[in-house]
């Protein structure tokens, strides 16, 4: 990922950074009508990629249990609880 220091940025980016920040709405930049990227609050995008990891996880889950890989449940339990201490 790219990291660049906020007082680098130009006036008008420093603007939006700081309204998204204060807001916690994402915002959209676009080039020729098509978007290019999205600016949001760093705490919100590492909450999303949790949950992408946490969706990723039960998706390689649900395909080992339909070939028959499967955990019992004081097992899943454990998993989970190591996942989400792991998570925080």
């Amino acid at each position: 990922m790219i990291s660049l220091p906020l007082d680098g940025l130009g006036q008008r980016i420093q603007e939006l950074v700081e309204q998204v920040i204060s807001t916690r709405e994402p915002a959209l930049i676009a080039s020729a009508e098509e978007p290019a990227a999205v600016v949001m609050p760093a705490r919100e995008y590492a909450l999303q990629q949790q949950r992408l990891a946490l969706l990723e996880r039960i998706a390689r889950e649900k395909s080992d249990l339909s070939a028959g890989r499967f955990h019992s449940q004081d097992d899943a339990e454990r998993l989970i609880d190591e996942w989400i201490s792991g998570a925080a």
